[in-house]
């Protein structure tokens, strides 16, 4: 079973299975976000039997996302140790269910539950989130299933902390100024260069 640190930061990534491009269409990609969005809401959500959805949002707290064809990027703060395990679970095993269900198939539909690889310090933190933005090659900071917009003020995702000083967690205190500074150097690229790490340019 994995365990993961209260309070502590990740990276979380989901991709497809082989040969599956899960999200690869617009409708997959609201509905994969839209199952995200009923979980870490603040605001009451319901299924389809009108059933409200548990909340986790005082578990799990989410920095931004970038959501492409085939994977996921999910920086987090997992509050309680156990609440990043838990909505991954039940927003995978949902969403799979609705695919395999739309194109008659079966089997699974991603790799692994999920990865998360812990956040290190500001300047790692700094690198995931510009990554993460920049993920989408063509379309960058436009791109609609990203948190850029959120992160910058120019809209609200409610599923979104982007008051990222509320969350108490030492390593995303000056986040928000760094962002900013590696967004306008040339579209955060130098957030790569450089960096001795998992983000550095190849």
């Amino acid at each position: 079973k994995r365990t993961y640190v209260p309070g502590a930061s990740y990276h979380v990534t989901l991709h497809s299975a082989s040969m599956t491009k899960a999200f690869a269409t617009r409708q997959n990609k609201a509905e994969y976000i839209t199952r995200l969005a009923n979980y870490l809401s603040p605001r009451e959500t319901r299924d389809s039997s009108r059933h409200k959805y548990s909340k986790l949002n005082e578990e799990v707290t989410a920095l931004t996302y970038c959501l492409l064809d085939d994977h996921l990027h999910l920086p987090v703060i997992d509050l309680s140790g156990s609440g990043m395990t838990k909505r991954m679970h039940r927003v995978n095993t949902g969403f799979a269910a609705y695919f395999n269900r739309a194109h008659v198939r079966r089997g699974p539909l991603f790799d692994a539950p999920f990865a998360a690889k812990p956040v290190a310090d500001q300047d790692h933190a700094r690198a995931v989130i510009a990554y993460t933005h920049l993920n989408h090659v063509s379309e960058q900071l436009d791109y609609e299933f990203c948190g850029h917009r959120a992160l910058m003020g120019e809209m609200t995702i409610d599923w979104l902390d982007t008051d990222i000083t509320a969350t108490g967690a030492d390593r995303m205190i000056e986040l928000g100024t760094r962002y900013l500074e590696a967004i306008n150097d040339n579209h955060g690229m130098n957030v790569w260069l450089g960096y001795e790490g998992e983000y550095a340019m190849r």
